[in-house]
């Protein structure tokens, strides 16, 4: 789920591309990721209609509107409404990777999807999460563990496993850990991977498994910030030095976002 306005505006109201806004109406309120979206009117906002409660925590757009209809038809009236949008603060973000639909720790904001027969959630909040907590809430699905955090707590990684089989996969980070996530699909289904490397979510000899941005010419978020560190300074300099961008362009957005901040400007939900 997300929010999209334009650039402007998105500096204005002191948002973050890819972090979290509360949107909210007189009649509710939804918690969703930024987006910048260059071509969206100065002013004006727009958020899909298409999650629900089921995969989501707080992205249902009819709760930010007036449930008005024609009398006669019963025809719903247009889905606009005045909204205002703030910067959600959160302490943590995660990623949880699971087998079955795993309780949640407390959070502020959690979006589920499925690929590939795993459930995946993004997570974020406020409220301290401990792996020890983790171990206990997850007990009933998981008989061993792999477990890797720094002296901090900041940032987790916990792997779980059934009868040597891998059943989730946990990291928790000030900010949302992004992963190659086909290749951490590929490696929990066939264990192969030795725990340490799954659980950091990186091959052990070393291959380059960033997240994915060009589709067209297989181009990852690693070989992009190589070349902007070479001087690459535009998606065109990008283009001539890895491929990227060069043929349908629907990864120029995300090229340019990784020239400015090194990060990929999309985040799944």
């Amino acid at each position: 789920p997300y929010v999209e306005l334009h650039v402007d505006d998105v500096a204005a109201l002191g948002l973050v591309t890819g972090g979290l806004a509360r949107v909210s109406s007189p009649l509710g309120s939804c918690v969703v990721r930024v987006r910048n979206e260059p071509g969206q009117a100065p002013g004006t906002v727009f958020m899909p209609i298409h999650w629900n409660s089921c995969f989501a925590s707080s992205a249902r757009v009819g709760t930010l509107i007036a449930p008005l209809r024609d009398p006669v038809s019963g025809q719903p009236a247009f889905k606009q409404t005045a909204v205002s949008v703030a910067p959600l603060p959160v302490r943590w973000q995660a990623l949880l990777i699971s087998r079955d639909l795993l309780p949640l720790p407390a959070n502020d904001y959690w979006c589920r999807r499925e690929a590939e027969g795993w459930q995946i959630h993004t997570l974020a909040g406020n409220i301290p999460v401990t792996a020890a907590e983790l171990k206990t809430l997850w007990a009933p699905w998981v008989s061993q563990w792999a477990q890797f955090e720094d002296s901090e707590h900041e940032h987790q990684r916990l792997l779980g496993y059934a009868d040597n089989e891998p059943v989730c996969w946990f990291a928790l980070a000030p900010e949302l850990p992004l992963v190659a996530e086909d290749w951490l699909l590929q490696a929990l289904a066939e264990r192969k991977e030795l725990p340490f490397a799954l659980a950091q979510a990186r091959p052990l000899d070393g291959v380059d498994n960033s997240p994915p941005v060009c589709s067209c010419h297989q181009v990852r978020a690693e070989a992009i910030r190589a070349a902007v560190a070479a001087g690459a300074d535009s998606a065109l300099a990008v283009g001539r030095a890895t491929r990227a961008g060069t043929n349908c362009g629907s990864c120029l957005p995300e090229i340019r976002q990784l020239i400015v901040t090194g990060k990929p400007v999309e985040v799944p939900c």
